[in-house]
């Protein structure tokens, strides 16, 4: 053959048993081989190139445009027909009116996730096996065109490949969504031509829709959900479909491509017809137990096909047709045949006499776990209950499906409580800590509320919100359409009559338009489906009917129906006036409820021993969480695990501003009451409000404890208690932020941000500005130092003596000035063209006319946002240390003795001092500025501004130089350790008791002046610290690595069932994550206030597991993504490390315990498994 994949001869049909090598005879051959095709010049030879390349084929053909279905129709036709079962004259029949579906998925059945994805072709393109590059470009851009006019809930990003951020590629990664390059059919097949130009990605911001772009086909688009809820991921896909072709047809005239007889046009001759598969996964126990084999003649039966295990017993089991049936007989039949073999499923349960079988709990350490046993779900597991159906498998869905979870259960109904007492009952008195005869008291007179926050308290605003269920209805995860229905149509009829301040409009999220959901979103109210411990309990099923939001004029007063409780109710402004949000509070749950009586005779859900009933147990008697947001920057100091103990003590909660799954930043914290069950709602505010008080109080006291000079952006003020309320979002700067990057992506900063460096030369800068960079990288803020010695370096090869720095050295002037404009330049075109987020310029920039000038090009002309940073010593010994250790090793004293570069260097200060002036804070007031002095013995912050400058001075205020030394060890070797499995909670091996001894051992006699002891949550921590006689604390950031479904797994048998996967961690290991697990990316986020805690910390020893000491290391050690996997962390060594100006001196201390070697380094063939290698020796190195 040619190389254009034709020619006259014959070709050797590899794959003898495909449908190619049974249509594609000699004469065929003959009479088409030399047959282009109009529109791209396709050939037969290149249509069945994958046949002739490769043996293991079963169709073994491709179209490269839809002329080659009609002009080699003597090769297509047989083998479509064949494939598909058609006969010659059928016709197929195209359906998408999901009205024609008739019910949907049994609730009960435990459906895991439907996965719904067609495949379309655009009207007169080649298709990708044939398709030029330009083509392939036009077609991505009606594609990109047909992305921006998504709304609602399709509206998303397109991300194409071409140019793809690293970091945006391994998002797309993790989350599955990406396709790339190196499938052999693909390539041989012609499809990966010009790759990546004209091909990307688009989904949607909850990730429930998702379109490929020129990868097989022109577009695939994918509907997803975890959950049973069919109809609604049909309709999606109907909608984002449909939405693509009314783009396309707009700026082009062209539609999709569909033939009367092969339905849409695909270039796989498999997919045509509807060019639909859909895919469930449920769990089977029954058929599991019956086998496969019956398994899969059932499915046959039921026109539907199951496509192996995943886990345990859940199967995922796929539609079987795409040609000779319609998209709605197809979801019929998916819907129909789950239905059925459910039902049957229960039949084989009660055959193999495991009926109702037990499922598996995966959160392990949650209230489920310890208190659903099998015995007690035999018990109650067939049980449903009256109002709702609900099912105690319905109840622990999220248990069963995440690792995650602390409680781990819903209620479906009121029901629920009675029905399943013997396990709520428990898991509800262990969680709030209340005996089993406790009686609950509700109590919402505000008038009893007998003081008020401290006006001077730095308070940003007060929310207060509580959870309401009407009786007689179901609660969210239970409830039925027509009950949901039911709720929202009182609830309407009650906004309709509120009145007063209370007053105001209900928005349904059902027919919403984009500019009012633009408008909810931008006022902070909105709630919008994509939870996923809201999907799999099931309270999203039929989104978004029966939902909606009400608010008042002012927006103080809003109300959520049907989210997780049927009602939340909110009450909030800005300022500290907590009797003030507390009383509308309880007026509006008071006018709502009383005109609900009126309405429907129906009253809020009130149990006598559990109070206000809600969906979550969590969230039983109040019901109530009463916040503040307010400035701490002396806890802040005195850290945010002190902090957490001390609300503790004052019956308090305290989180990060960001919210409760975002470490802490900054100064500024969420303040609220701990208890919701046990308390009556007047003494939750009360104490809330009492024990803010004495956190500011506190607080003051801890600011002159750390020389803290705090200027509060807001201070609340007596006008606050009589003040109206904004329209403006009760949202404080902060929290619009992440905490962290996205999996895969930079940091959201909306401006830039520049760090300048300011002081005197050996006052530390340089080693502040590194370690800033470390750290922000380290989470993922991408982040460079612009030296500006370097500069001045680069440009005066000489070596530069004392006199460069005279003031009266003009010549040095100018190059310094030079440099420095050159510097900043640099800086600002890094961040420009090379998505830099923020910049850190260490120089001195002694004077005001240098910081102008700074402030004129950073500010005025760029619109970034800075932040100057001053380090102020008068300490000669700390000067002196630090020219010792830095200066006169530095590339500016090279061949020059230390006693002459220290004289030299002492003289380059005096000139410094000449012109040095501090920044002032009349003159320079409009500065966002922090002056450290003496190394951080007192710090003085003057208007940070947004989150980002807050982190950053949070971190400034942790970090100290003073010399220490932070020890890493390893638990000794485990049990799961010797027989090479990773994960668990396993106990010591009889080697790793033996190690715990010679480590106890050996730190008592290192005399190592106030040691503390850090360890993780897992036994094999805590029993390797046991015999040290020192303080310990238990983090459970320190907790390993989570590997999901591949815990207590060995790397074979890893390799084995996840293959796909066991390939990907080891491409990238850094951003990978395990199934339903965490990957090294996660585990730096929750890493965070571990490190800024030893930063703070003098002599810490961390006895902790491989994964989280890797990440320590490269923090410590500034290692970048791709080393800090690798980085070798062997059994039974102590790794001792000596932070320094320089970087971080690192010494391997083996105490001679023999142990397993768990170290596997990075395979030359992902996927694979190497032998390991373990030095003899370990090392003693500095490492920058």
């Amino acid at each position: 053959m040619s190389q254009n994949g034709n020619g006259r001869k014959y070709p050797i049909i590899r794959s003898k048993h495909s449908l190619v090598a049974k249509y594609v005879t000699p004469e065929i051959w003959t009479k088409l081989c030399e047959h282009y095709t109009p529109k791209t010049g396709f050939t037969l030879g290149r249509a069945i190139a994958c046949s002739v390349e490769f043996d293991n084929q079963h169709c073994g053909i491709y179209a490269g445009d839809y002329d080659s279905y009609t002009d080699f129709a003597e090769v297509f036709d047989p083998i479509i027909q064949e494939y598909h079962g058609i006969d010659p004259q059928s016709m197929h029949t195209t359906d998408m009116d999901i009205k024609k579906i008739k019910g949907n998925i049994n609730p009960d059945v435990p459906v895991q996730y439907i996965r719904i994805r067609v495949c379309r072709s655009i009207n007169d393109f080649g298709l990708p096996p044939g398709m030029g590059k330009d083509e392939c470009i036009d077609v991505e851009n009606l594609m990109k065109s047909a992305f921006t006019r998504m709304i609602g809930d399709l509206a998303g990003n397109y991300y194409p490949l071409t140019g793809m951020d690293e970091n945006i590629h391994q998002q797309l990664r993790d989350d599955h969504f990406l396709f790339m390059a190196g499938d052999p059919n693909h390539k041989v097949g012609g499809m990966e031509r010009n790759w990546p130009k004209g091909r990307g990605v688009f989904h949607n911001a909850a990730k429930s829709f998702l379109v490929w772009v020129n990868e097989e086909d022109h577009v695939r688009a994918v509907s997803t959900e975890l959950g049973g809820d069919i109809k609604s991921v049909f309709s999606r896909l109907i909608n984002g479909v449909n939405a693509i072709e009314e783009s396309i047809i707009a700026d082009s005239d062209k539609g999709f491509c569909c033939d009367p007889k092969y339905g849409y046009i695909q270039s796989c001759p498999t997919n045509l017809g509807t060019g639909m598969i859909v895919s469930v996964h449920v769990d089977l126990p029954g058929w599991s137990k019956e086998g496969i084999v019956a398994l899969k003649t059932r499915c046959t039966q039921l026109l539907i096909e199951p496509i192996g295990i995943r886990t345990g017993n859940t199967y995922k089991i796929s539609s079987k047709h795409c040609l000779g049936y319609s998209e709605v007989e197809i979801i019929q039949g998916m819907i129909d045949g789950i239905n059925a073999l459910y039902k049957e499923d229960i039949q084989l349960q009660k055959k193999h006499e495991i009926f109702p079988y037990f499922p598996m709990i995966k959160s392990k350490d949650s209230l489920v776990a310890k208190h659903v046993n099998e015995t007690i779900f035999k018990k109650l597991g067939a049980h449903k209950t009256a109002t709702t159906g609900f099912t105690l498998q319905k109840a622990i869905a999220c248990a069963t499906t995440f690792y995650n979870q602390q409680c781990g259960i819903y209620a479906g109904d009121w029901d629920s409580y009675r029905d399943f007492a013997a396990i709520f009952d428990p898991i509800i008195q262990e969680y709030h800590g209340i005996v089993p005869g406790a009686k609950h008291t509700s109590d919402m007179n505000f008038t009893k509320i007998h003081s008020k926050i401290n006006p001077q308290a730095p308070v940003h605003s007060v929310r207060i919100r509580a959870g309401r269920t009407i009786d007689g209805f179901g609660l969210p995860p239970g409830i039925t359409r027509e009950q949901r229905l039911a709720v929202e149509n009182l609830m309407k009829k009650v906004f309709n009559d509120l009145t007063g301040d209370l007053s105001g409009h209900y928005f349904p999220l059902m027919g919403m338009e984009e500019k009012q959901r633009r408008q909810l979103v931008d006022n902070h109210v909105l709630f919008m489906s994509g939870d996923p411990n809201h999907k799999v309990a099931g309270m999203e099923r039929d989104w978004p009917e029966g939902r909606g939001i009400f608010h008042n004029e002012a927006k103080s007063f809003i109300i959520w129906v049907n989210e997780e409780d049927q009602l939340m109710i909110i009450s909030m402004e800005k300022g500290c006036n907590v009797r003030g949000v507390f009383e509308r509070l309880a007026r509006g749950i008071k006018s709502v409820e009383d005109l609900m009586i009126g309405e429907s005779g129906r009253s809020f859900a009130l149990d006598p021993k559990y109070g206000y009933i809600h969906s979550c147990p969590t969230n039983l008697g109040t019901g109530m969480r009463a916040s503040v947001h307010i400035d701490l920057p002396g806890w802040a100091k005195e850290g945010h695990v002190a902090l957490k103990a001390r609300c503790k003590q004052l019956k308090l909660e305290c989180r990060g501003s960001q919210g409760e799954s975002k470490a802490q930043k900054g100064i500024t914290f969420d303040i609220s009451n701990k208890h919701r069950l046990g308390y009556s709602e007047v003494e939750l505010v009360q104490c809330m409000i009492d024990g803010v008080n004495m956190l500011y109080d506190e607080d003051l006291h801890l600011q002159e404890k750390h020389q803290i000079c705090f200027s509060p952006s807001c201070v609340s003020n007596e006008s606050s208690e009589s003040s109206a309320s904004t329209t403006e979002p009760l949202i404080t700067p902060m929290e619009t932020h992440k905490a962290f990057a996205g999996r895969g992506q930079q940091d959201y900063i909306n401006i830039p941000h520049v760090v300048v460096m300011v002081g005197l030369p050996a006052r530390g800068k340089t080693y502040m500005a590194r370690k800033l960079t470390h750290y922000l990288n380290w989470v993922g803020i991408k982040t460079r130092v612009f030296n500006l010695g370097d500069y001045r370096r680069k440009a005066e090869k000489e070596s530069t003596q004392h006199n460069f720095f005279r003031g009266d050295n003009t010549e040095g002037l100018k190059l310094r000035e030079k440099c420095a404009i050159a510097a900043l330049n640099d800086m600002c075109n890094w961040i420009k063209l090379q998505g830099g987020e923020v910049g850190v310029f260490d120089a001195t920039n002694t004077t005001i006319d240098r910081r102008n000038l700074i402030y004129k090009t950073i500010v005025e002309k760029k619109n970034f946002k800075l932040l100057f940073v001053e380090s102020i010593c008068n300490d000669p010994k700390i000067i002196e240390e630090n020219i010792k250790d830095v200066k006169v090793n530095g590339p500016d004293y090279e061949n020059v003795t230390e006693e002459e570069a220290f004289k030299d260097f002492m003289q380059r200060i005096a000139h410094y001092e000449q012109v040095y002036q501090t920044i002032d804070e009349e003159k320079e007031g409009y500065l966002s500025f922090m002056k450290i002095y003496d190394a951080g013995r007192k710090v003085v912050i003057h208007q940070s501004d947004g989150h980002i400058q807050a982190r950053i001075v949070y971190f400034f205020m942790n970090i100290h130089i003073n010399t220490r030394h932070i020890y890493l060890s390893r638990h000794g070797e485990s049990v799961l350790n010797t027989v090479g499995r990773i994960g668990g909670n396993s106990d010591l091996s009889d080697r790793g008791r033996e190690y715990s001894k010679a480590l106890a051992s050996y730190i008592k006699s290192q005399y190592i002046e106030k040691l503390r002891v850090w360890t993780s949550y897992y036994k094999r921590t805590i029993q390797t610290a046991s015999l040290i006689d020192a303080p310990q604390e238990r983090w459970k950031a320190l907790n390993e690595v989570n590997a999901g479904e591949c815990e207590e797994m060995t790397y074979h048998e890893i390799a084995d069932k996840f293959p796909m996967e066991f390939a990907a961690r080891d491409i990238e290991k850094y951003h990978y994550r395990y199934p339903s697990g965490e990957s090294y990316e996660d585990l730096v986020a929750r890493l965070e206030p571990v490190i800024m805690e030893l930063e703070r910390q003098k002599n810490v020893l961390v006895i902790s597991h491989q994964a989280v000491l890797r990440c320590l290391l490269g923090y410590f050690c500034n290692k970048s993504t791709d080393e800090l996997p690798y980085i070798k962390v062997p059994l039974h060594t102590i790794i001792k490390l000596t932070p320094m100006a320089k970087g971080c001196h690192v010494e391997y201390i083996p105490l001679g315990i023999k142990a397993v070697d768990t170290h596997r380094a990075k395979p030359d063939v992902p996927g694979t498994i190497e032998n390991n290698t373990c030095p003899d020796e370990f090392f003693e190195d500095y490492l920058y």
